[in-house]
């Protein structure tokens, strides 16, 4: 995990001000799950499809 904590931080200034946080939270996502080892494609597939109805 440390790679991805100091990741973080360096990702704040890429492209632009959204994108490094985007970025970050995006690769938290796959690390967690590679870390549990699961499916990242199954992972999202599962999540992805919910967030679609949910409020903002």
């Amino acid at each position: 995990m440390r790679p991805v904590a100091i990741g973080r931080k360096n990702w704040i200034h890429v492209g632009s001000p959204q994108a490094g946080p985007k970025i970050a939270a995006i690769l938290s996502v796959v690390e967690s799950c590679r870390r549990l080892k699961l499916s990242v494609r199954d992972y999202l597939a599962a999540v992805l499809p919910g967030l679609a109805d949910r409020p903002i």
